[in-house]
């Protein structure tokens, strides 16, 4: 296998098989371990990992990892660790053992690589799930690596003997290797005089050259080090160039611009908007090419706190070791004296990372802090493609835009009837230099640039002279309702959600665009939505992407209706609807048929029809670009105008429904009282003519995520099968809706815990990642990643429970803990709020409340607010006062505590002149005090 390798591949695979006993308190002398043997693959058993715990925290650079955390109870765990350079599939292993199972493949020679726990006093039962899994996948025949900790001390490997309590298990293990044809070649101890921690190879392994080393491990065990005849891909290194605008030749580059430019109005009088882009363009690049020096930096795969010195002495570590393996005391010395002092360097580079650097970090590159400090998601570099596992970049990219385009609609070009006519058109677009350069002046420049590769770093740099240029381009695209062809491509980047990152299902893709184009969608946004608030041409039931609108007031007005019901004894039934793709899915002719009748303007609808017609895409991945796709259907993601078309495509939907309805753009609720079986009828009709519009619409409704609760607070409630065409929707008992889990009797005990865990895990996360970082470092971390989980829909959830409230605030107790590095029974936390400028979170709860209800009351835009709220009629008591508002008389806590019972009655509490301030006043007189 070693022998007339192809360039690019080495001839060692070297495997290291480690017991950890909790990998992420040994997270240091783990990296120290592997440096110091240049491993291409890591087993480890004893994880002692959970779901709590990143990846990236355990994760070294340059390695792909597939975890089996223990599902129940504390301890145990297995992982895998491969270069990502290796490419890999995973095998699912047998549920009755702990283990990862992963088939390499490098230049079409194939291995299967396993890691096994076996806790002490397991069962027989485990092995026999073994031996069936391997026979299943047909192992026997294959180039197989099988490790892991056993924990059957009674095998001399050497003579095969047998002694001890578990004789029987033994046996077992060791006719299994026979039968699959594996030797076990480890015959030092491992831990203490036993051997525990086995590998076994395959008699195809056997035949090539191997060593095999009980090394220094990370717990109480010893590591086993394994070195096998088998082709492994070298590292190679991804250096990215990009323009240093510091050292640019400003004053070229301006007049450059300025010479051009006459020429460029020139042009614009007789050619198209498309030869003006490419002009523009072209002179853009050209400047770049002649005036801007390139600038090259090498991908980073390493620790932020890996230095220089960290990576020559880990060298230096690799090159002692195989002194020490050749039993040469001197240089056994020197290896265990260059790997202690490893250690000890790694520990203080990165103390020094967290205590000076990001500190330093937080005021001149906050974008670089945060990135260093959240949790990233990794991309896997191989994927399974019809059955094949591959790591080819472009054979991805490709499969990815296939995958994407797979969602878009075919147009049948029918278009049904619309009557919802505006009686008023939206006037034609004026642009001037002016407007537009203000525009530029806030682009962001860190952004990676579109697909026209026109990095805004230039066009903010040099904004006096681009604006001009961009002024005549937007005139000219306008006036001949022409979108430029450049500005229909986008850029998708694959981004993970979750599940097997091997599955390309498991990504959904971000596009971008031109920037040059979004300035001008801004121009367009702008101008059309001011003509829909003008004309109260939304319907007050969308609440998804518009000015003075949010998921809160959605999820306000909706828990409001419930809580109203049920508070006097009425039961509701509410449908979730989830539709499928609904931003990729709208059909172009019916949108602009829409457009045409509610704009009334049909210059302008040309120019969104260019807009959407002969758009194309391609994925971006490792560097490699798929060739374009047509997108067939659906608004512009990633674009400014896309989230506003559909909002104007889904517009008239509410129209259709008789029932109460509420929209965060595509995420959707009908619900109804139920009184009656008539009532169940008469919601059923709702969700009918809810399908029945998308079947006309040609939206897809995603029947397998769309269900329905009944919220009651009887022990028997009315249930009814809602159905559309013989599907009938599943009853559900928990529902996350825009962030909040909902229950039958609206209780938010559910919500508080799940909430209250994802701040726990979050801060565990911060505890070991900066253990050692300063105070004001640690308190900016938590009231940035921690303090948001807590207080998300805070103003709904409202916990009035004294068990519900401290539960909560044990969180920040906890934090305050990790703050000031206090886990002694003699801080009190309570009395150290202040002094970090913080209080209780049901403080901040409480005045939220006050806030929300304020820009309520003085908002114009939240048309449905007399709905909710009745200001009292003026009387001549001292008391009064003109902001007063009608209160509610609750029966249960659960509506008395609920947002607009319980804000209300703290509203007329409050003095008449502070109700009255202006916006910034009054938030200064509710919000005094520490934060």
């Amino acid at each position: 296998l070693g022998r007339g390798l192809k360039d690019g591949l080495s001839e060692n695979l070297c495997v290291l098989n480690v017991n950890a006993r909790s990998l992420v308190n040994k997270f240091p002398d783990f990296l120290s371990l592997i440096s110091s043997h240049s491993a291409h693959i890591i087993g480890v058993t004893e994880t002692w990992l959970h779901d709590g715990i990143y990846d990236t925290e355990i994760t070294p650079s340059g390695f792909c990892v597939v975890r089996g955390d223990r599902k129940y109870g504390r301890g145990g765990g297995v992982a895998l660790f491969l270069k990502s350079n290796i490419k890999f599939s995973v095998i699912q292993g047998p549920p009755q053992i702990e283990s990862v199972w992963c088939k390499l493949n490098v230049d079409n020679i194939s291995l299967v690589v396993g890691v096994v726990y076996r806790p002490p006093g397991s069962p027989i039962d485990q092995l026999h799930a073994l031996c069936d899994f391997m026979y299943e996948h047909n192992l026997s025949s294959s180039n197989l690596i099988l490790m892991g900790d056993f924990n059957l001390p009674g095998i001399q490997w050497s003579s095969l003997s047998l002694s001890g309590p578990d004789v029987q298990i033994s046996r077992e293990l060791v006719n299994f290797s026979l039968s699959f044809g594996l030797k076990q070649i480890v015959q030092e101890s491992t831990r203490e005089s036993s051997v525990l921690d086995l590998v076994f190879l395959s008699i195809p392994l056997l035949e090539n050259h191997f060593e095999c080393e009980v090394v220094d491990g990370i717990s109480d065990h010893r590591a086993v080090f394994v070195s096998v005849a088998y082709p492994v891909p070298k590292t190679r290194f991804v250096y990215h160039t990009f323009p240093d605008f510091n050292r640019a030749d400003d004053v070229s580059i301006i007049d450059s611009l300025s010479y051009s430019f006459e020429v460029f109005e020139q042009l614009s009088i007789s050619s198209d908007v498309n030869a003006l882009i490419t002009f523009f363009e072209d002179l853009v690049k050209s400047c770049i090419q002649r005036f801007v020096p390139l600038k090259t930096k090498k991908s980073n795969i390493v620790k932020p706190w890996i230095t220089r010195e960290l990576l020559h002495l880990s060298r230096r570590v690799g090159r002692l070791r195989s002194g020490k393996r050749c039993a040469d005391p001197v240089k056994s010395a020197q290896f265990i004296q260059a790997k202690e002092e490893l250690r000890l360097k790694t520990n203080s580079a990165k103390d020094f990372y967290f205590r000076v650097t990001l500190q330093n970090l937080i005021k001149c590159n906050p974008r670089k802090f945060w990135k260093s400090i959240l949790p990233g998601s990794t991309i896997s570099n191989s994927f399974i493609i019809n059955d094949v596992t591959t790591m080819d970049a472009l054979t991805i990219a490709t499969a990815f835009n296939t995958y994407f385009q797979s969602v878009f609609t075919v147009d049948n070009f029918e278009v049904p009837p619309f009557t919802h006519v505006s009686q008023s058109a939206v006037d034609n677009i004026d642009v001037n230099v002016r407007g537009v350069l203000n525009l530029i002046l806030k682009l962001d420049t860190k952004k990676s640039p579109g697909p026209d590769d026109i990095p805004n770093s230039f066009i903010v740099r040099y904004s006096q002279w681009c604006s001009r240029y961009l002024t005549v381009i937007f005139q000219k695209s306008l006036s001949t309702a022409t979108v430029p062809s450049s500005w229909k491509l986008a850029k998708i980047i694959p981004v993970y959600k979750s599940g097997n990152s091997q599955s390309l299902s498991n990504y959904r893709p971000i596009s971008i665009t031109s920037h040059s184009c979004k300035l001008l969608e801004h121009i367009v946004y702008r101008h059309v939505i001011e003509f829909l608030d003008t004309n109260n041409i939304l319907c007050d039931f969308q609440h998804g992407f518009r000015r003075g609108y949010s998921t809160m007031t959605q999820l306000t007005e909706f828990v409001h209706d419930i809580g109203l019901s049920l508070d006097i004894g009425i039961q509701v039934d509410a449908i979730f609807i989830d539709l499928s793709k609904a931003f990729d899915t709208v059909p172009h002719s019916k949108l602009l048929h829409k457009l045409n009748l509610i704009l009334n303007n049909h210059h302008l609808v040309n120019w969104i029809s260019s807009f959407l017609s002969q758009r194309s895409q391609f994925v971006y991945f490792n560097s490699s670009k798929s060739s374009t796709v047509d997108v067939s259907s659906g608004v512009p993601q990633g674009s400014v105008l896309g989230p506003l078309l559909f909002l104007l495509y889904i517009n008239d939907l509410p129209r259709c429904i008789s029932t109460k309805v509420r929209l965060y753009a595509d995420d959707c609720v009908l619900y109804h009282v139920i009184n009656s079986s008539d009532d169940h009828i008469t919601l059923n009709n709702s969700f009918v003519n809810f399908c029945t519009w998308c079947k006309t619409w040609q939206m897809n409704l995603n029947f397998s995520k769309t269900v329905f609760m009944t919220f009651s607070r009887r022990s028997s409630p009315s249930v009814f099968n809602y159905s559309f065409d013989g599907l009938c929707l599943e009853r559900v008992f928990e529902y996350k809706y825009l962030g909040l889990l909902f229950t039958p009797d609206l209780s938010w005990s559910k919500h508080i815990d799940t909430t209250c865990n994802k701040s726990l895990k979050r801060l565990g996360y911060l505890r070991r990642t900066l253990r050692v970082a300063p105070q004001d470092t640690k308190l900016l971390t938590y009231k940035t990643l921690i303090r948001p989980i807590l207080e998300y829909g805070s103003i709904i959830w409202f916990p009035y429970k004294e068990s519900d409230i401290k539960k909560v605030e044990s969180v920040q107790k906890k934090s305050v803990r990790f703050i000031c590095r206090r886990y002694d029974r003699n801080f009190s936390p309570s009395s150290n709020l202040s002094v970090l400028g913080l209080r209780l979170l049901s403080e901040r709860r409480g005045i939220e409340r006050l806030k929300s209800l304020y820009f309520m009351v003085n908002s114009s835009r939240f048309n449905s607010l007399h709905n909710y709220i009745k200001f009292l009629e003026p009387t001549a008591t001292r008391s009064h006062h003109e902001l007063n508002i009608l209160p509610f008389h609750p029966r249960t806590d659960m509506f008395k505590y609920s947002f607009f019972p319980h804000t209300i009655e703290r509203w007329n509490l409050l003095p008449g002149n502070i109700r009255s301030l202006q916006p910034d006043e009054f938030l200064c007189a509710v919000d005094s005090g520490p934060q």
